[in-house]
């Protein structure tokens, strides 16, 4: 999917993602909640992603935390399992 001219980049710190079955569980829930071009990294820790303007920061961290809480019931390690949901422009 490509990024529109009205389009924001953002990077945002995701804690939890220990595969990259994580990453894709990641991109899936903040597509589903309105980002585009997702592109997560459970190596850095982080997702990269698209939004039209703004970032609606509490929808997109309740998404990530959703998934992060699934992602920790699944996973037999317990460290390092906050959500945790930082933001930076990157562009």
């Amino acid at each position: 999917m490509e990024s529109g001219a009205g389009d924001t980049r953002f990077r945002m710190r995701v804690g939890g993602m220990t595969c990259p079955s994580c990453e894709h569980h990641v991109e899936k829930a903040l597509s589903e909640a309105g980002a585009r071009d997702v592109a997560a990294d459970f190596r850095r820790g982080e997702a990269l992603l698209s939004v039209n303007g703004p970032p609606d920061a509490a929808t997109l961290a309740n998404a990530v935390q959703g998934q992060a809480t699934r992602l920790a019931r699944s996973s037999r390690s317990t460290a390092s399992r906050s959500a945790r949901a930082s933001w930076w422009n990157t562009a």
